[in-house]
């Protein structure tokens, strides 16, 4: 059970290598437990350091203020605050909060909250750095408030912002709390605490910390490379290298005449030449048209106009619809050019306008 549970918090750290866990005894004292075995790492275990000690300094920060908050709390039925029955003063409650887990049952005693977190964090100049699973923002920091020489707390004015106070020697605590309210020390290299700039930036950066050595924050990871396309990774160009390429142009064109070897003729562009039997010309009167293309816009008339006469084979005369100039050149690869292949269909349609047309 352990062990999963282990996995799950070094999954969420990144799956680093120097991450450990260290289970802590669930019996209502496990947050006070983690910070007397971690403030007891360097030297040595201390009264000053005891959950007796950690305990009193919390009731002694107690408010009439919080008194009257956890009054409330337990009067809407509140999870966590059932340790308030039978409480009916500041001082009933701080007695409560001075008895220990390990003495009364877990029942019975008060377990760490915020405040209480919050109080030792800034009692023992000490940086929480949780992994929450009862939060939905699942990294939790609790920074201690910034001190005076003279040993007094700076203003929240006066201290800026946490991440601003915090120097590279800060000494840090890393933790777990799970959704049944229980924690647990997580270890990083074996070490319970240790100076915050010993941490990776990986590590730190799940709290939006990045302090390195030297005590200033360490700049911001580069952006990732770009991705290439698809198109770009397979070798396309935007030229469409080596496929053929039909330069067009859209015109409004007038009505011509059905050509014998081309498709039904559609208006071509304003005043251009048309081959291929695609599109007219509608300048002036009269179109050049080559293997049935159309004729001129005007009356009907014209070199090319009206029944089509000028297109080879000849062919009923049709309304023309908006038609696009057609290159009758098509590049290909290797930068030579070629004619373009006539086309015809039994509908009599532009290969290029699949749009059924009637006879006019």
């Amino acid at each position: 059970m352990l062990s999963a549970r282990s996995s799950a918090v070094r999954k969420r750290l990144g799956n680093l290598d120097k991450v450990t866990v260290e289970y802590i005894e669930a019996c209502g004292d496990c947050f006070y437990l983690a910070m007397e075995a971690a403030l007891s790492e360097e030297d040595g275990w201390s009264p000053y350091f005891a959950v007796a000690t950690m305990r009193d300094v919390v009731a002694s920060s107690m408010t009439e203020e919080i008194y009257k908050l956890y009054t409330l709390l337990h009067e809407q039925q509140a999870d966590g605050f059932t340790f308030m029955g039978g409480v009916d003063s500041l001082d009933a409650l701080r007695k409560r909060m001075r008895l220990r887990g390990s003495k009364v049952g877990a029942g019975k005693c008060v377990w760490a909250d915020g405040f209480a977190m919050e109080t030792i964090a800034n009692h023992y100049q000490l940086l929480l750095l949780v992994v929450d699973e009862r939060s939905s923002q699942k990294f939790t920091r609790i920074a201690p408030s910034a001190i005076h020489p003279n040993g007094e707390r700076k203003s929240s004015s006066e201290a800026g912002s946490s991440s601003d106070s915090i120097t590279a020697a800060q000494p840090t605590v890393l933790l777990h709390a799970s959704q049944r309210e229980h924690m647990n020390l997580i270890l990083y290299d074996g070490r319970r605490i240790q100076p915050i700039c010993h941490l990776p930036l990986e590590l730190q950066r799940l709290w939006n910390l990045a302090v390195v050595a030297d005590g200033t924050a360490a700049p911001p990871p580069a952006p990732p490379a770009p991705v290439p396309s698809p198109r770009a990774a397979a070798g396309f160009k935007s030229t469409a290298t080596g496929k053929r390429k039909v330069a067009m142009s859209a015109g409004r064109g007038g009505r011509g005449g059905r050509g014998g070897r081309g498709g039904r003729g559609g208006r071509g562009s304003r005043g251009n030449r048309a081959d291929n039997g695609d599109e007219g010309a509608p300048s002036a009167a009269s179109a050049v048209a080559g293997d049935g293309g159309e004729g001129s816009s005007s009356a009907r008339g014209g070199a090319a106009g009206g029944s089509g006469q000028d297109a080879s084979g000849g062919g009923s005369s049709g309304a023309g619809v908006r038609g696009r100039r057609v290159d009758p050149q098509l590049t290909i690869e290797d930068g030579s050019t070629a004619d373009a292949p006539s086309k015809r269909t039994r509908s009599g349609n532009s290969p290029r306008d699949p749009s059924p047309r009637s006879r006019s």
